[in-house]
């Protein structure tokens, strides 16, 4: 099977009042019914922490979060990845992309017993639109 390989818009989330205030922002999404396709947080220090959000419904979710009041920032553009764990998938995908011309400036992912995903956020010519690049 080929890997599948959707846009998709991620926003990013930074928390400045450690655990209390990323459950809020949690319930916020779950409150409204919005999947998560994939997300990533990170420390950026003692009582910050960055969350990257690629949701079904992105601009449904940024939009409930800001009447929440927190302060959300995009949408950018990324890619999602769905196919088998199989060796060389992932080489095969950084592949097609560079042919592209599509820069992958992050990417993470996983495998799991029914296959594989990523997500990717992303600039170049291959994307509509996109963050600077530094």
């Amino acid at each position: 099977m080929e890997a599948k390989v959707l846009q998709a818009e991620y926003y990013t989330v930074v928390i400045e009042d450690g655990s209390g205030a990323a459950n809020r922002m949690l319930s916020v999404i779950s409150k409204i019914g919005i999947s998560l396709l994939a997300y990533k947080s990170v420390s950026l220090g003692r009582k910050r922490t960055q969350f990257t959000l690629f949701a079904v419904r992105a601009t449904e979710m940024s939009a409930a979060m800001r009447k929440e009041g927190l302060a959300v920032d995009g949408p950018f553009p990324g890619l999602f990845v769905e196919g088998e764990d199989v060796p060389g998938a992932l080489a095969d995908i950084f592949a097609r992309l560079a042919r592209a011309d599509i820069v992958v400036e992050e990417s993470s992912g996983i495998a799991n017993i029914k296959g594989a995903t990523a997500s990717c956020s992303t600039w170049g010519r291959g994307t509509p639109k996109g963050p600077t690049r530094p």
